[in-house]
């Protein structure tokens, strides 16, 4: 994953500003969540880097190169939304670990990070549920 940096981004319905001129710098292959109350502006944000929705000040760059005009498709990422990211017929093992599958690493490799993963948010117990079973 390239570096994705905001530069104080606001967004902007009419007259009323909903994020608030946000600065956020996520290095290469960093994970980051956002986490917030309903309505602080998290699926907003995202969106925007996404392209999904435009922003209305400041600056978007990936991997160094300004996308603040630049359709979705040539933003070369993807999204994932906040309501139930989980694929249903799959187990928390699978889910947290299809992306690496996607990107064709080993399964030893894809084992040893999804333990890590796991262990670092404390799911260890729940590795081989499905998600309605959570």
């Amino acid at each position: 994953m390239a570096q994705v940096q905001l530069e104080n981004v606001t967004k902007n319905y009419g007259n009323l500003e909903v994020v608030h001129g946000i600065n956020l710098d996520i290095a290469h292959n960093e994970f980051v969540v956002l986490v917030g109350p309903s309505g602080c502006g998290k699926s907003t944000t995202l969106r925007m880097i996404a392209g999904l929705e435009e922003i209305s000040a400041g600056d978007i760059s990936i991997g160094g190169q300004i996308v603040n005009d630049m359709p979705p498709r040539d933003r070369n990422i993807s999204m994932v939304f906040q309501n139930y990211a989980l694929y249903p017929h799959m187990t928390v093992r699978e889910n947290m670990g299809f992306s690496l599958q996607i990107a064709g690493k080993p399964p030893a490799e894809i084992a040893r990070a999804v333990g890590e993963a796991a262990g670092i948010l404390s799911l260890d117990d729940y590795l081989d549920r499905k998600p309605s079973e959570l």
